[in-house]
């Protein structure tokens, strides 16, 4: 009966640790990656309480003295054993799945945001559930849980941030205003970055222009945002149709104005420490009466694409 309920107990919380470190941190978009992040790691730590329920239960006899270190420890050595093993086969089925011919990438990192966020969720989910099952489960015990699983919460993200030089990076693509009436920008999103406040965005951005010197009067086409961590802002102002394809680097850490000129693009403030990402900037297609087209890149080297408004003459 003892070796059950150990069981039940490491099981039961290695799922509600799991389950509040991935649901929890996506909430409040503590998460380092997207949606498909949170359903890798929920998919690949499925049998993890069963694994853990087993070694509490399998634990030496109650009698002896049961170490919180030595618990806690052999906790997260089981939890980082079990998601490398497990997001390693996890990823060679899914891309035998798609038609590939499978492979193993057990000397391979899979991706930055779900190797670092599966392993220390699992890792304390390992140790909170042999603490909680296999010892006496004291006041110093629930402390230290509760503190694994802030630092678990916490930390992923913010290693990722600066690691990957990430930042919450929202681009405004501005251009003249025309005889038509002014109507809201267009908005594009991810789901797991926090909500851009149209209003509060577009008076700021116009207000940045006036601020600059930019004069005329102008407008906010689209606004566009990706990414974690400090907030950062491009203004793109398109004044013609796109002539030539450009790539306008992302800055790093402070706010850029970038203005179509007749003899190529000005930068404000002129020196701004940029990152190896940028802002593509093509010709629209032939025929077509758009500005152009605008595709960002994101940490992951993927992005986004989208078309420039028409001209409104």
């Amino acid at each position: 009966m003892a070796r059950l309920s150990r069981f039940a107990l490491a099981a039961i919380t290695a799922i509600a640790v799991s389950l509040v470190l991935t649901y929890g941190t996506y909430a409040i978009r503590l998460l380092a990656g997207g949606p498909l992040t949170r359903r890798y790691i929920v998919w690949s730590s499925f049998l993890l309480p069963i694994f853990l329920g087993l070694f509490a239960a399998m634990w030496p006899a109650p009698k002896l003295k049961r170490s919180a270190l030595v618990a806690g420890s052999a906790g997260a050595a089981i939890g980082l054993a079990y998601i490398y093993v497990a997001t390693r086969l996890l990823f060679w089925v899914v891309f035998k799945s798609w038609g590939g011919s499978g492979h193993s990438i057990f000397l391979s990192p899979i991706s930055w945001d779900v190797d670092l966020e599966a392993f220390t969720f699992a890792i304390a989910a390992g140790a909170c559930a042999m603490l909680l099952a296999i010892t006496a489960r004291s006041p110093r015990v629930l402390l230290a849980t509760a503190i694994l699983v802030v630092i678990a919460a916490i930390g992923p993200g913010s290693v990722y941030n600066l690691i990957t030089h990430n930042q919450e990076f929202t681009i405004a693509i501005v251009t003249p205003q025309g005889t038509a009436a002014v109507s809201p920008p267009q908005v594009m999103e991810r789901i797991d970055i926090s909500r851009i406040d149209v209003g509060s965005v577009t008076s700021h951005v116009l207000r940045s222009l006036v601020e600059a010197g930019i004069t005329g009067k102008y407008q906010v086409d689209y606004l566009y945002r990706q990414g974690h961590g400090k907030r950062v802002l491009a203004i793109v102002v398109i004044n013609r149709p796109v002539a030539s394809a450009v790539k306008l680097p992302e800055p790093s850490g402070v706010d850029v104005i970038y203005v179509q000129a007749p003899d190529g693009w000005r930068t404000i403030p002129s020196q701004v420490h940029a990152l190896a990402r940028y802002i593509r900037i093509s010709p629209p297609g032939t025929g077509d009466n758009d500005l152009g087209s605008v595709k960002t890149q994101d940490v992951g080297g993927s992005g986004t694409g989208f078309e420039l408004p028409r001209l409104d003459q």
